[in-house]
């Protein structure tokens, strides 16, 4: 945590901005408020992603010029983005917290920023403006898509359970004991672990076809480790239920991609589709998933954002924030799980 401290009618700011900033004499005393700690630290290295940005000052602040406004502003250094998030402020601990609404992006230089407009109680405006950097570190070992989705219904009984890294992964690792497959009761499913070095992914192969109509939990334990021994960031579970004896099924609908993302309003972005088509069965039956980010590219294609109704071809996200650009990739799921590959992105902002 950066600290800060008042000298005299002056203010000399420690260690963290390595800057003195004037004042009337030592004989002085200043009504104006400073920062006394601030989180991130200047210069702060492999900050968490799910970090927040906290202030302390010195004196009760005008909570108003603080909380929704740009007096205090947290942005990304290269494109000035502003990722959306809640700004609150403490009347007992003097403490201002930005909580971003998602993790920060990894490894990404990021500039917090406070203005004169913020004052204090007493009416002062802030001695001077503050700013400073810090930059987050690397995504922690996770698990970023699986075969099935969580939640997914009527999955085939024959098919393998999948889990996609976001680094490469030690092969030893992957064993019977850190990937299960556990029926009803937690009765553990027998299978063969297999791991595909260039998709990074781990496939559970049941050794027979799985029971109809039956919920399933996969588990992965940190156990599971990447190439330099760093254990996932913490266990994964997902669970599934498979379906009626259909026919085989392997085959992903076909589907295009959102044709289009339109604002509706300042929180809500309406989406459209040409419905997608299966092998097996009707339009009407085939479910979309939604995943949204604020950042292209971010999608958590883990679970989706949003889930449509069967034979959807339109959908309106809500609960979003005003004059924000949000991006969003729209795939379509068969009755057996089978998920559409093609990746088409589509984005706009908000009203204001």
């Amino acid at each position: 945590m950066g600290k800060f401290r008042r000298i005299g009618g002056g203010f000399l700011i420690a260690a963290v901005l390595g800057i003195t900033v004037p004042g009337c004499g030592n004989d002085a005393v200043s009504d104006s408020p400073q920062v006394l700690n601030i989180t991130p630290d200047e210069g702060g290295m492999a900050v968490p992603l799910n970090a927040n940005v906290i202030v302390t000052f010195d004196l009760p602040m005008d909570a108003v010029t603080i909380e929704g406004t740009t007096n205090f502003s947290l942005l990304k250094e290269s494109t000035a983005f502003s990722p959306a998030g809640a700004l609150t402020y403490n009347d007992s601990t003097f403490k201002a917290v930005f909580d971003p609404t998602l993790n920060l992006e990894p490894e990404t230089l990021y500039r917090v920023t406070l203005t004169r407009g913020i004052r204090g109680e007493n009416g002062e405006a802030l001695v001077r403006e503050y700013t400073w950097t810090f930059r987050t570190g690397a995504a922690p070992l996770n698990v970023i898509a699986t075969r099935p989705l969580e939640g997914a219904v009527s999955v085939a009984l024959n098919g393998n359970v999948m889990a996609v890294f976001n680094d490469a992964m030690d092969p030893a690792t992957m064993t019977a004991e850190t990937v299960t497959l556990e029926g009803p009761g937690g009765a553990a499913v027998s299978g063969t672990v297999s791991y595909n070095e260039s998709t990074r992914t781990v496939t559970f192969d049941p050794s027979s076809d799985l029971a109809t109509e039956t919920t399933y939990l996969v588990r992965l334990t940190t156990g599971i480790k990447d190439l330099v021994g760093n254990p996932l960031v913490r266990e994964v579970t997902f669970s599934f239920m498979t379906g009626a004896d259909y026919p085989v099924d392997n085959v992903p609908p076909s589907f295009a991609g959102a044709v289009s993302a339109v604002a509706d309003g300042s929180d809500a972005i309406m989406l459209t589709w040409v419905a997608a088509t299966d092998n097996l069965i009707p339009e009407s039956e085939i479910v979309y998933l939604i995943f949204g980010a604020e950042a292209s590219g971010a999608e958590d294609y883990t679970t989706p954002t949003y889930t449509t109704a069967p034979g959807d071809t339109a959908y309106t996200a809500t609960g979003l924030t005003g004059n924000t650009e949000y991006f969003f990739v729209v795939a379509a799921r068969d009755r057996s799980g089978n998920i559409s590959q093609t990746i088409v992105e589509r984005s706009t902002f908000t009203e204001p």
